[in-house]
């Protein structure tokens, strides 16, 4: 890498460090190697997945639960009204 392109990528790096640090997220450190950079990639990569993983359990456990809501709502007005229908009926 040519002096000018390093500089150029270590200011790049700094501003977006700086944009993640407004967003609260921690920058991985600049790697020389490709073999560094892709094995942090790759490690990045387990991690969201990790994440997802655990993004799609809590969306499955949040529609369950709204499930349960939606049905247990829509049960009540109908035990109701056969509560009705037997009051009428006595």
């Amino acid at each position: 890498m040519f002096k000018s392109e390093r500089k150029r990528v270590e200011e790049a790096y700094i501003k977006l460090s700086e944009l993640l640090d407004e967003l609260q997220i921690k920058p991985t450190p600049l790697k020389k190697t490709k073999q560094d950079i892709q094995g942090n990639l790759n490690m990045e990569l387990k991690v969201m997945k990790i994440d997802m993983v655990e993004v799609k359990d809590r969306a499955k456990r949040l529609n369950d639960c709204m499930g349960l809501l939606i049905r247990s709502y829509r049960r009540k007005p109908k035990q109701d009204e056969k509560r009705k229908t037997l009051i009428k009926f006595k």
